[in-house]
């Protein structure tokens, strides 16, 4: 009886936690078994790559971005999220808070809408932003190999990379939103542990 309710209890804080991907509309997916996708995301860490891979895409301002802007910061924070993920939404008022805190250590947060690629959903993506009165750095992949291949294997929104400024990923990823205990902490703790990096 004990594990039935702690298996309730891991399956309901999953669905608070994080948007199911569904790749072929990019809708939330509450049908499938959140606990074998929560599976799925423990087994995909041990593919996660050691450098985030060369990209181009542009801001929500159209300026260019590739992978050079993490060059000038200690640590980068890359949160993918989508328009339709209602966790991603609502944490937007924290990540602002949170990019301040990064910018004052020499870190930044960037925000990568994975369905802005495309109306109206890059309209929506805008909208959301600036309805939340944040200003991190939010961009749109232009397509290509990170598109199939680096985004095609994010399981759940939000996800979020650590990245430092030599472009290696020093984390696994932290699923879900950065507000929750565990997200929270690691942040934390690599914000301490490259605070004073040159």
């Amino acid at each position: 009886m004990k594990k039935l309710l702690a298996l309730v209890l891991l399956v309901s804080l999953s669905l608070l936690a994080a948007c199911n991907s569904n790749k072929e509309n990019n809708q939330v997916n509450t049908s499938e078994n959140t606990s074998q996708n929560a599976s799925s995301t423990q087994e995909d860490k041990s593919q996660t790559p050691k450098t985030f891979p060369a990209f181009t895409a542009k801001d929500f301002k159209d300026n260019d971005v590739d992978e050079s802007v993490f060059k000038d910061k200690k640590l980068t924070l890359v949160n993918f999220w989508f328009t339709g993920c209602k966790p991603c939404i609502d944490e937007m008022p924290y990540l602002g808070e949170l990019s301040k805190k990064l910018e004052e250590n020499g870190m930044q947060l960037i925000g990568v809408c994975a369905d802005a690629d495309k109306e109206p959903y890059l309209t929506d993506a805008k909208k959301i932003v600036e309805d939340s009165g944040t200003d991190f750095r939010q961009m749109v992949f232009n397509g290509g190999d990170i598109m199939n291949g680096f985004l095609g294997n994010i399981m759940a929104f939000p996800t979020t990379y650590i990245v430092d400024g030599e472009g290696n990923i020093i984390s696994e990823p932290l699923i879900g939103t950065l507000d929750q205990a565990n997200n929270a902490e690691k942040i934390n703790y690599f914000i301490e542990q490259y605070k004073n990096a040159n």
